[in-house]
């Protein structure tokens, strides 16, 4: 590992959730490097509406800066290729010591292209550039999708110690800050919820791919069931495009609070008052277990297995194998054939036996009136 570090880029693309896995590999590189100014580079979106790594690392004190790219495909070629050029001589002109490349790279063409132009474009040769060496290791386990494989956030761990930079305690920090006060909406949100229920349950409906989404019937009849058993009050985080959904959800439950409004750190404050999240594979579900959730996280089967598993102890993931498992695909083109095989019984039968390890004393009945729909 080199000395006198000052000035360290740190490449990672993607979400929130994709940010937020990475949140371990930062915590070791600022605990390596207590004095060193970090600005993480990054892409973003023509057209999808992302939330910016700004609003998930705000006050963190992990970046100073930040600096973005747009995507390959997302402007003509030409014009692509002229704010390529533009980045890597700012990037050089910032007097950069190191360049941490913490992306997913599973392909070759993605892994030559990442070193071609943090090479020779921006100028970081030999051991000033961290990056993934042993490329074909996710490829193989292609192969068999029975495998699981490494979970993206441990990887990165491994990335770093296999340069020299580790943890001196060896704990694994995935929160971005501690708790504390519940932050603008969240504490008006707050105030509206029943504090005679002994389990508090964020709840996932959303996720940027359609592919990853449980269908909201199976989680209103899920939630029914935990609420007629546990006596559970739930919260729903997702994002605003799925607020109408989540108002019919709650309305459908008879309790509930509708946080898809919610700013990502007004939201962060708020699942610190919960006890458990149950959703989908979604940013969400990473942001629930920075905040020491433990989660039942309902997966698809598009990806490997492990790979986007929450960072922590305690989880649980539901996810079934299927003939077109490891499909990679947005939109599914086979009904949604994995997450539908997930049923609501199998999923109130997984929170049950989390659940009943918090509670001291035997399900609560509810009212039937309060549970109306």
């Amino acid at each position: 590992m080199i000395a006198n570090i000052r000035k360290i880029l740190v490449f990672r693309i993607g979400s929130i959730g994709d940010m937020l896995v990475s949140v371990p590999s930062l915590w070791v590189i600022k605990e390596n490097f207590p004095e060193a100014e970090m600005t993480l580079l990054h892409d973003v979106s023509i057209r999808t509406n992302v939330l910016s790594p700004q609003t998930i690392f705000q006050n963190s004190g992990i970046f100073s800066k930040y600096l973005t790219f747009f995507r390959t495909g997302e402007m003509n070629y030409a014009r692509y290729i002229s704010k390529i050029l533009s980045l890597a001589l700012e990037i050089r002109r910032g007097g950069y010591d190191l360049c941490i490349d913490l992306s997913d790279k599973g392909a070759n063409n993605q892994h030559n292209k990442h070193q071609f132009f943090f090479r020779h474009l921006c100028g970081f040769s030999g051991d000033r550039l961290i990056t993934k060496t042993d490329i074909h290791d996710i490829e193989k386990r292609r192969a068999d999708f029975g495998i699981p494989v490494q979970q993206v956030g441990m990887e990165l761990i491994e990335r770093l110690g296999k340069a020299g930079i580790v943890s001196k305690d060896g704990r694994l920090r995935i929160g971005l800050t501690e708790a504390g006060q519940l932050l603008g909406s969240a504490k008006d949100l707050y105030e509206k919820l029943d504090t005679a229920c002994p389990i508090v349950v964020a709840v996932g409906i959303g996720g940027k791919n359609p592919a990853c989404r449980w269908p909201i019937e199976r989680y209103m009849e899920t939630i029914n069931e935990l609420i007629l058993r546990y006596n559970i009050y739930p919260i729903i985080f997702s994002g605003k495009d799925d607020a109408l959904a989540a108002d019919v959800a709650i309305e459908n439950w008879g309790r509930g609070i509708n946080a898809c409004q919610l700013t990502v750190q007004e939201s962060f404050s708020l699942l610190t008052r919960c006890d458990y999240y149950l959703g989908n594979d979604t940013g969400t579900m990473h942001m629930a277990a920075s905040v020491g959730l433990r989660c039942i996280g309902i997966f698809s089967a598009r990806d490997l297995i492990g790979k986007w598993s929450p960072l922590g102890d305690g989880h649980t993931v539901i996810r079934k194998r299927v003939s077109c498992e490891g499909c990679g695909l947005v939109v599914c083109t086979n009904n949604n054939l994995c997450t539908m095989q997930i049923t609501s019984q199998e999923v109130v039968a997984v929170c049950g036996g989390m659940f009943e390890q918090k509670l001291s004393c035997r399900p609560s009945e509810v009212d039937n009136r309060d549970h109306a729909s």
